[in-house]
């Protein structure tokens, strides 16, 4: 996705983790200014992929973007490096206050080989399937990419990854 900025942090002390819509709603009630909507990025699986992941930082009254919402992955890891960002009008909440939902990542192979692609591919179903509630049909498809990507890795010649259920399906900002 073209357009990435880096967002400077600046965690709001009411803030409350991996909650970025409504961070910045209350924020923007606040302290004026609005929201950005767009998507996070995070190159993951070994550097293989982008995953972008569906956010919103805030835009100061100063016209300056800002990251106020603090990440906390679901291994209990907080990030501290500015936020990766694409801003995207269009990728709106689904939903209504307050029970809106963020829209499920998207994964772009960072390497031109069929068995990345497929990997790509096996993740974006896993996330339909874990914002439908289907577990089993999530973790199904987690085990299809792990072995796509873990067939690549084995090509090239570097250590294999085990993602597990808990790495696709729960992390959100």
């Amino acid at each position: 996705m073209p357009n990435e900025v880096l967002v400077p942090l600046e965690f709001a002390p009411d803030a409350g983790p991996n909650r970025c819509f409504q961070n910045v709603e209350a924020r923007v009630a606040c302290d004026g200014g609005e929201a950005v909507l767009g998507w996070a990025v995070n190159t993951e699986f070994d550097g293989l992929v982008d995953v972008y992941y569906h956010h919103a930082v805030w835009r100061k009254p100063t016209g300056e973007l800002v990251e106020i919402t603090p990440k906390i992955w679901w291994d209990g890891e907080v990030y501290d490096e500015p936020t990766r960002f694409v801003p995207d009008a269009a990728a709106q909440p689904t939903g209504t206050a307050p029970n809106r939902s963020s829209l499920p990542p998207r994964y772009v192979p960072l390497v031109d080989d069929p068995d990345v692609r497929q990997a790509a591919a096996y993740f974006e179903i896993s996330e339909a399937a874990s914002y439908a509630g289907d577990r089993s049909r999530c973790a199904y498809y987690t085990g299809r990419s792990e072995r796509c990507i873990n067939r690549y890795l084995k090509r090239i010649g570097k250590p294999l990854l085990r993602f597990g259920l808990p790495a696709v399906g729960v992390t959100r900002f």
